[in-house]
């Protein structure tokens, strides 16, 4: 984003979140528009990214944990995030329905627009095993990156690495 900054890209593929960041610099002009719709569609689609609660196991105060991850995900805590600050964006519809979305910086409510067509892709679980094989020194995408082998081939390799610990039960 940087180089962006700095002149040396004219466009960038980002996410909402990155904006109240990236140009907090008032004095630099931008626009936003929807990625082109593939051939032989009639409307472009997105991937919105997502957060989660999670309760550790052995949570001394299961039920009190509960309540409050239940609080950190409802409508009323989501619009407040998101009047807030911090670039989120809304995942239930009716905070996506709500006025508030009507005073935004129209740039960020193409973002809204887009909800609609945006996708998710499941939630994955983070364990150490996982996170190593992906990105770590002798992770897959390290590899790949320094040639090493192809990113097909290192993906298919970590992937059977992880399932193995997972079986074993040494994935945490």
């Amino acid at each position: 984003m940087d180089m962006f900054k700095a002149g040396f890209l004219s466009t960038i593929i980002n996410s909402n979140s990155q904006l109240s960041g990236m140009f907090a610099k008032k004095d630099m002009e931008w626009i936003v528009w929807p990625i082109p719709p593939a051939t032989g569609t009639t409307r472009s689609h997105t991937w919105s990214g997502g957060y989660a609660t999670v309760l550790p196991a052995g949570v001394k105060s299961p039920d009190a944990s509960f309540m409050l991850a239940k609080y950190l995900s409802d409508d009323v805590f989501q619009l407040v995030q998101s009047q807030t600050g911090g670039g989120r964006l809304p995942t239930i519809k009716k905070v996506a329905a709500d006025p508030y979305w009507n005073s935004v910086d129209s740039r960020i409510m193409q973002f809204i627009e887009q909800l609609p067509n945006s996708h998710i892709r499941p939630p994955i679980v983070q364990i150490p095993i996982l996170n190593a094989q992906l990105d770590g020194p002798e992770g897959a995408e390290t590899l790949a990156l320094q040639g090493k082998g192809s990113a097909k081939e290192l993906l298919a390799q970590a992937n059977q690495r992880v399932n193995a610990a997972i079986k074993e039960g040494r994935a945490s």
